[in-house]
């Protein structure tokens, strides 16, 4: 073993997270280093350059909003920007906030173990060691790959392609025919796109989705110097809005209206699109059955409207979850694409995969589909995901994987119990939103608590208490069984990490509102009664 490098922190990831706290830290005169597996900056919007790829928030608050300079002078230009500007984005803010010479790039961490007798932290990244006072997870949400064990996978004589892990060299379709696995959002972006260019392409669908057009555009110049004239004021709503977003809680009940005033409101938000269908046509969207089912309606019939085939139009049609039960994706030309006789949508949810042959796909009842292209789009192991599939051993010697084996426990998704001075940014229970803004509120909680130990003593350490996080978990399933997801209704959906075999199914997230969780989050405050300090 060779020498071992020690840093005060050690962040892991160089997405918005890690770039966002490695500013803060810098900004606190700590001694901090980012480890980072990919070559360059960027987290999910480094690894994740599929066809389509963009976001679904809008590009003048799916930013950071700690530099006023940042915002003044970057210039979007779509108000859902695609994956390269998203990229291009953060590698300008990394080195505008200069924290791009703290980054270890093409460093995997494999395993990160606490020695209690020395009160730190011990990284492994290879052959190569570290050390640190302060460990913080920076991996993000949406990093670890889920890919289903379909059986005969190896076999497949053409080109199986991973959304999550894109080649570098873009791979043409042209002429080809392409299979799909997957219809989440990564797949709602993927069809429209391959579609133009395949010589036929196989959906395979398992769960439909509730898709609202995106209503995309271009950004002009005066669009742009008004968003950035008004941003005291933007950031102002982000940050008491239930899922970080700048827009007005409506004050509209769905009872309190005409069968006609309903129809019109519902109208008005597929006209803005995105998430405006959500919040802001009636507040009660996710609470209030009737309301739901009357939005779930409207779409169903909107898919019936646009899709040409009435069979592919109620195949496309959700029955089997609440409306907003999964996020739903932000649509480009979704269902347009099945009137596109090349693009042909298989249900594998009554007629499921029976194995991958070399020639393509075999379902349980003997069909056979035929292609040169497979293309995985499964989703990922949301919240838990990245930081179970690392090794990292408390001060029990317990790993986190086994840990929440039954569900998570976290406080806040900033902490958990038997990990001291460990900390994440968006772990496991933190709040479900708009996730640059949930990053940011992290990290300032992060960065307070960290110099709050540093101010007790040289080798203080900080470590939530079982009932507080206990608490906690307790709470983010009281809220779940307010909304439309009560009982595991729409079951498979990743918000219940219900998505991944053999995971148990609990809240991954807290859906109590960002607004809420902001209180909360800065209600824990110095002397952290939550926390015993060691």
């Amino acid at each position: 073993m060779g020498k071992v490098e020690f840093h005060e922190v050690i962040v892991i990831g160089a997405g918005f997270g890690g770039i966002g706290m490695l500013n803060r830290m810098k900004q606190d005169g700590r001694d901090v280093l980012c480890l980072e597996a990919g070559s360059d900056v960027g987290g999910v919007w480094f690894w994740n350059t599929y066809p389509g790829a963009r976001t679904d928030s809008e590009a003048w608050y799916y930013c950071f909003s700690v530099s006023e300079e940042l915002g003044q002078e970057w210039n979007w230009t779509e108000r859902y920007p695609k994956q390269d500007e998203v990229r291009q984005y953060l590698s300008y803010a990394a080195d505008k906030l200069d924290v791009r010479s703290n980054i270890v790039f093409n460093s995997k961490v494999d395993k990160a173990i606490y020695d209690a007798d020395r009160r730190q932290w011990s990284v492994s990244v290879g052959d190569k060691e570290y050390a640190c006072r302060f460990l913080i997870s920076a991996m993000g949400i949406l990093s670890s790959v889920f890919i289903p064990p379909f059986p005969g996978l190896d076999v497949f004589e053409g080109r199986v392609l991973l959304t999550a892990r894109w080649p570098d060299e873009k791979p043409d379709f042209t002429g080809r025919r392409v299979g799909l696995i997957g219809t989440g959002a990564t797949g709602v972006q993927i069809v429209p796109e391959v579609s133009q260019h395949a010589d036929s392409l196989t959906v395979f669908q398992r769960t439909a989705n509730f898709v609202i057009p995106a209503q995309n555009h271009d950004l002009d110049d005066e669009f742009r110097a008004d968003i950035k004239r008004r941003y005291p004021q933007i950031w102002q709503k982000v940050d008491r809005h239930a899922f970080a977003m700048p827009m007005d809680v409506t004050g509209r009940l769905y009872r309190d209206f005409t069968e006609d005033q309903r129809m019109e409101i519902f109208e008005e938000g597929w006209r803005r699109g995105g998430f405006r269908f959500l919040f802001e046509t009636f507040d009660d969207v996710m609470v209030d059955p009737e309301c739901n089912q009357a939005a779930s309606e409207f779409i169903r019939a909107k898919i019936r409207s646009i899709v040409k085939d009435p069979e592919t139009a109620e195949l496309l049609s959700p029955r089997d979850h609440p409306y907003a039960s999964k996020r739903p994706p932000a649509g480009h030309g979704y269902y347009e694409a099945y009137n596109n006789p090349k693009v042909t949508l298989v249900d594998i949810k009554t007629n499921k995969i029976e194995r991958v042959i070399p020639e393509g796909l075999q379902l349980e009842d003997g069909s056979i589909f035929e292609f040169d292209d497979l293309i995985i789009a499964t989703g990922f192991d949301a919240f838990t995901g990245a930081l179970t599939s690392v090794e990292i051993r408390g001060k029990s010697g317990q790993t986190i994987a086994e840990k929440w084996a039954e569900g998570a426990k976290t406080l806040f998704g900033v902490a958990t119990h038997d990990f001291p001075n460990f900390f994440m940014i968006t772990g496991p229970l933190a709040t479900f939103g708009n996730v640059p803004t949930t990053i940011e509120r992290n990290i300032d909680w992060i960065g307070d608590a960290i110099k709050f130990v540093r101010s007790q003593s040289s080798d203080a350490v900080m470590e939530v208490t079982e009932q507080a996080e206990q608490g906690w978990a307790d709470l983010a399933q009281e809220v779940i069984d307010t909304t439309v997801l009560k009982d595991g209704v729409g079951a498979n959906s990743w918000i219940l990490g219900a998505n991944i075999p053999g995971k148990k199914v609990a809240p991954v997230a807290y859906l109590g509102g960002f607004h809420n969780y902001v209180d909360k989050l800065r209600a824990e405050k110095a002397p952290y009664p939550s926390f015993v300090l060691k």
